[in-house]
């Protein structure tokens, strides 16, 4: 598998694996017109293989979005694309696969949900957020 293949659906890749492993818990409750702030957002993400993933999420006017993922120790990805906002609910769509990830939009954070829009459980669950900087 080419590295371009790779950067093309890792962003959904962080999400759908973990969520399907670790269930789904309770659905985000939908808020009404609820303010994306544009701007970066930071975290790091737990993963299976490496000591984790740090997450830069540019959030642009508009509707699009460029994510930078660098696997700790190891590569560094890019993706672009395009998003959008129902209620408190982000919805990435990545620009070459067509993948998304969704996000609940909460004041300056992001947290992220599984691919049926419910937070994430597991013991690492309240690492799952990207805080606005």
């Amino acid at each position: 598998m080419d590295m371009g293949h790779i950067a093309k659906t890792l962003f959904a890749a962080l999400v759908l694996p973990l969520a399907a492993a670790c269930g789904g818990g309770d659905k985000a409750a939908l808020e009404e017109d609820v303010e994306l702030r544009t701007g970066r957002y930071e975290g790091l993400l737990p993963a299976a293989d490496c000591p984790g993933i740090e997450v830069v999420l540019d959030v642009m006017e508009g509707d699009s979005f460029v994510v930078e993922m660098r696997y700790v120790e190891r590569d560094t990805f890019t993706v672009r694309g395009n998003y959008r906002l129902s209620g408190n609910v982000l919805a990435a769509i990545d620009g070459e696969s067509g993948d998304t990830t969704y996000f609940k939009v909460a004041g300056d954070s992001l947290r992220m949900l599984d691919r049926n829009k419910s937070y994430i459980t597991s013991p690492f669950s309240d690492m799952y957020v990207l805080r606005r900087r």
